[in-house]
């Protein structure tokens, strides 16, 4: 995971060099068994690795690269979602820190893949900020999924000039 010591060179070197970071998580968490049982390591594994490195992330890298910018695919997960329940330290025993401006300052999400609904763009929208929204569509996995994930971004009731910022 991100929060490993031997990741901390390469957050180093990408913070001086300007560029962002990309995460694309695994199939599932790297503790699978209980996804196991019931076929969902691909459908809910995703969104659970996704939403640990989000978390990963802010709690533990983030405030050590300040300048360092993290693209979380995948709407980050369930991160979209659940950020005010992340933000709630005191109820969950995380170390206080400004994770609002981390996220504010540092974090961005990408819509892929493209069976997200119009629904879960605008709560992603709502929770993180059209500013931390940006297209994602996992093209080339299937040709459709490009024009796929610009229809359900033109699809959601925000501003013309909100969605723009988007695509």
């Amino acid at each position: 995971y991100p929060d490993d010591e031997a990741y901390r060179p390469f957050f180093q070197k990408a913070e001086e060099l300007d560029i962002p970071v990309f995460f694309h998580a695994a199939i599932a968490p790297t503790e699978h068994s209980i996804l196991e049982k019931y076929g969902v390591m691909r459908s809910l594994g995703r969104v659970l690795d996704h939403t640990l490195v989000a978390a990963r992330v802010l709690y533990a890298v983030a405030k050590d690269f300040p300048r360092l910018k993290f693209l979380h695919g995948h709407l980050g997960g369930s991160f979209f979602i659940i950020k005010e329940r992340l933000l709630d330290v005191k109820w969950f025993g995380v170390e206080e820190q400004p994770y609002e401006e981390i996220i504010d300052r540092q974090f961005f999400f990408d819509t892929a893949p493209a069976w997200w609904k119009r629904s879960h763009v605008e709560c992603a929208v709502d929770n993180l900020g059209v500013d931390h929204i940006l297209l994602g569509s996992d093209y080339p996995v299937l040709p459709r999924f490009l024009p796929d994930s610009v229809e359900i971004v033109r699809q959601v009731r925000l501003s013309e000039q909100d969605k723009r910022k988007i695509l």
